[in-house]
């Protein structure tokens, strides 16, 4: 018995060292990359941003490195300034490399992209030989809202652990996106068909103050001057959301003048004009009264408010 027992496990161990390099062969099948395979992937919107579903993104994938048999990296000769050789994708600070890879194709007059898409939604792009690809999205616009996108970096083929084996098909993107709301300009034109020069250069104000949802996202005053008759204007340049209601208001109109138009005029700010325009004339009173004027305007910056103050034939007035 005990010789049959014997006989029993050398059979066993036998058999083992048949099957074993049999296991091990079609794991190394399974954990090597088909180098000849093409692979794709579905490039899609945040789920907890709706109005984007809508918008057209375009998308442009550039391919940083080659891959091969066993997942390790070789940048390709357009990025072959990042440190990636012989590397594998989980060994990656993958959003610093991101952000110096799409610095390399701003920088470049002549990046061309290996592929494209328009994304709306959601849009899958293939054909692609693996590699690392990276994923730059031009912003976007809607009625009320501009959104900007991360680069980021996506590896085809990309290795499943759910199935122990790479996935060559629809690997999922999520563009990275951060939305602002989307900011236009008004100009305010004055005109000013009479002067009388004898009472010096004519100073006008205007009070601008600018509610969304009931609450005030843009308060400043304007002004302009005038040395002889026509019309002038001053800009607010892209510094009032889009679907801001603004009220601006003729405050002071100089010493010998009066306005002809009304004194405050109200619009809403839509996305199909970013630079409205509102008009303001005035005439002389018969006043013979001098009067100028010094514009205080008011700016936030990395200090805080500041005020400048100055003529106001300033043209162009900042945010």
């Amino acid at each position: 018995m005990a010789r049959l027992k014997h006989s029993a496990t050398a059979a066993l161990l036998a058999l083992a060292l048949l099957v074993l390099p049999l296991f091990a062969s079609a794991a190394s099948a399974a954990g090597s990359i088909d180098g000849s395979r093409q692979c794709s992937v579905v490039v899609s919107v945040p789920d907890d941003m709706p109005e984007l579903a809508t918008t057209p993104v375009t998308v442009s994938l550039y391919r940083v490195a080659a891959m091969g048999d066993d997942g390790s990296l070789a940048a390709t000769d357009r990025f072959a300034s990042l440190d990636v050789n012989g590397a594998a994708y989980e060994d990656l600070d993958a959003a610093a490399l991101a952000d110096k890879a799409a610095a390399s194709v701003s920088a470049s007059a002549s990046a061309e992209a290996d592929a494209a898409a328009i994304v709306t939604g959601a849009a899958t792009v293939d054909g692609l030989a693996p590699g690392l690809y990276l994923i730059m999205a031009d912003p976007a616009s809607t009625a009320s809202a501009t959104y900007t996108f991360s680069p980021s970096l996506v590896p085809l083929p990309a290795w499943d652990d759910a199935t122990q084996s790479w996935a060559y098909d629809d690997v999922q993107v999520e563009l990275k996106a951060s939305v602002s709301d989307r900011m236009a300009s008004l100009e305010i034109v004055k005109t000013l068909k009479i002067m009388d020069a004898s009472l010096g250069d004519p100073t006008f104000v205007f009070d601008v103050k600018a509610e969304l949802d009931g609450k005030v996202v843009y308060a400043n005053v304007a002004a302009v001057s005038f040395d002889v008759a026509g019309k002038k204007s001053v800009v607010l340049a892209d510094c009032i959301p889009v679907g801001a209601t603004v009220t601006v208001t003729e405050v002071y109109s100089g010493a010998s003048y009066h306005a002809v138009t009304d004194e405050s005029q109200t619009i809403t700010i839509g996305a199909d004009n970013l630079a409205p325009q509102v008009f303001f004339e005035n005439e002389p009173t018969g006043d013979r009264k001098h009067g100028s004027g010094i514009e205080n305007a008011f700016s936030k910056g990395d200090g805080g408010w500041q005020l400048e103050q100055r003529t106001a034939d300033t043209q162009e007035v900042a945010a």
